[in-house]
């Protein structure tokens, strides 16, 4: 059985930072819970995000085949980036592998993030950097996790 399911198939958040010892949610006091429900909504806002634009990039027709081609990158460089942010966004769901999820997003969002400094396209970059702080957020709440 996976190790972050509980063995009797009880709601249990927390569950991959202490195997031994889940805190189910009526134990959780308000601040904790908070922080979680924070946590899984952010991660799973990041997730969808990054699914979404990640399948999007594998499409011969679709507007990021286009935006690679404007900016002189291979077409083997947009299929990388899309399985990097599928990869990024299934890394996500699992809390004990959101850490590596989130740095690999950091490091897309970086290269976007240049990629619309050297174009002179830096209006294009908001969304960028907005899903640079939010995988930083996920990261600095998920950091624990993957230990």
């Amino acid at each position: 059985m996976l190790r972050f399911v509980p063995a009797n198939l009880r709601f249990v958040t927390q569950v991959s930072r202490d195997a031994r010892a889940p805190i189910p949610i009526a134990g959780m006091n308000k601040k904790q819970l908070a922080r979680e429900a924070a946590t899984w909504t952010l991660t799973l806002l990041l997730c969808a995000m990054f699914l979404n634009a990640g399948l999007r990039k594998f499409f011969e027709n679709g507007g990021w085949s286009w935006a690679f081609r404007n900016w002189g990158l291979p077409v083997w460089f947009r299929i990388a980036i899309g399985v990097v942010e599928t990869g990024a966004a299934a890394l996500l769901v699992v809390p004990r592998t959101a850490p590596y999820g989130a740095m690999a997003i950091m490091a897309v969002m970086i290269g976007a993030i240049g990629m619309f400094a050297m174009h002179g396209r830096m209006q294009h970059s908001i969304a960028a950097i907005v899903s640079l702080v939010v995988a930083g957020i996920v990261l600095a709440l998920r950091r624990f996790d993957a230990a």
